[in-house]
């Protein structure tokens, strides 16, 4: 089994390989197809088809440039798709004990979708709350008090925290578990029950460290929140250099919260194996990236895809089975 498991992921691993690389020459040339086709046509007189060609060509130049620079990093980084393989035997282990992290995001999106509806009854109860006041007509109108005014950003401050807290719960449940069955010395005494195993201790000992990575996301999220609502505000009086501006404030947050993110997901997963605190984890979380940045990229770019071609296989399996059904 494990055998057949180990071939079916260098078999992925390579179909990958060999379809991004096909992929790159194609590309590149079906541009310079288009140009050399273009260019050799009839006699172009329209300043418009001149500036098109000059926009084509480089688009060629550039495709070309990029499938060049993929291909040499994909022929240097040939050598990690060992640890493509084992992060995926590792994972065959893991879910094998431990069927039931399949439901993990499943319990993770009703806790959140119970929490979403208990915040839009508030929202609601805060939108009605005040003093009501008759208008001609017969409509009564709440009139907001000046403290219920600036209670909007707390409760979508709430909003933010409160989600990014339950996703991390899901976070260190996973790698607590992961944890109990991976790196257990003596795998004869292993727990019974490793996701509840994992949930108590995270409930007993590492609430903090989930509340503090929540909280830095949160900080994070706010100010996108805030330039996209002066956006919208300022959105017909904006000139092109607070246009830039904007969209590069916006574009740095955004790559700030995304790191921010994967550094919160690898230091919970140093809380679970050393027992330390939220910024020693994130320290030595740092570190150890700093430190394999080659392996971890390859690890992430390689799996992402070979995992998208598992997903994109099996769903036209099943479109097929269900042809083959219905005829």
């Amino acid at each position: 089994m494990m055998l057949a498991f180990r071939c079916i992921n260098m078999l992925i691993v390579h179909i990958f390989l060999t379809l991004f690389i096909f992929g790159l020459l194609f590309v590149s040339g079906v541009m310079w197809w288009l140009y050399y086709n273009n260019s050799s046509g009839p006699i172009i007189e329209l300043e418009t088809e001149k500036e098109n060609m000059k926009l084509l060509c480089g688009l060629s130049i550039i495709s070309t440039v990029f499938a060049v620079i993929l291909i040499v990093l994909i022929v240097l980084l040939r050598k990690k798709i060992h640890l493509i393989i084992q992060l995926f035997q590792a994972a065959n282990k893991i879910i094998g004990k431990v069927p039931f992290l399949y439901f993990q995001p499943i319990w993770t999106f009703i806790i959140l979708i119970l929490f979403w509806v208990f915040w839009v009854a508030v929202l609601l109860s805060l939108g009605t709350a005040g003093s009501v006041q008759v208008i001609p007509g017969g409509q009564v109108k709440y009139k907001i008090q000046f403290g219920i005014r600036y209670m909007w950003w707390y409760h979508l401050l709430g909003l933010i925290w409160t989600s990014e807290f339950i996703l991390a719960c899901q976070q260190m449940t996973i790698a607590g578990t992961v944890v109990t069955c991976f790196f257990n010395r003596n795998k004869s005494k292993l727990s019974s029950h490793p996701i509840l195993c994992s949930i108590s201790v995270l409930f007993c000992y590492h609430l903090g460290t989930v509340v503090k990575g929540s909280l830095i996301i949160s900080i994070m999220r706010v100010p996108r929140i805030v330039l996209l609502s002066v956006h919208n505000i300022l959105k017909n009086k904006e000139n092109v250099c607070a246009r830039c501006i904007f969209k590069c404030c916006f574009c740095s947050f955004w790559c700030l919260e995304r790191f921010l993110g994967y550094l919160n997901q690898n230091a919970y997963a140093a809380t679970i194996i050393n027992g330390t605190n939220f910024c020693t984890s994130a320290k030595d979380a740092s570190v150890i990236l700093s430190k394999n940045v080659t392996n971890t990229m390859a690890i992430n770019c390689f799996s992402d895809f070979a995992v998208f071609l598992a997903k994109y296989f099996r769903l036209q399996s099943m479109f097929f089975s269900f042809a083959l059904l219905w005829m």
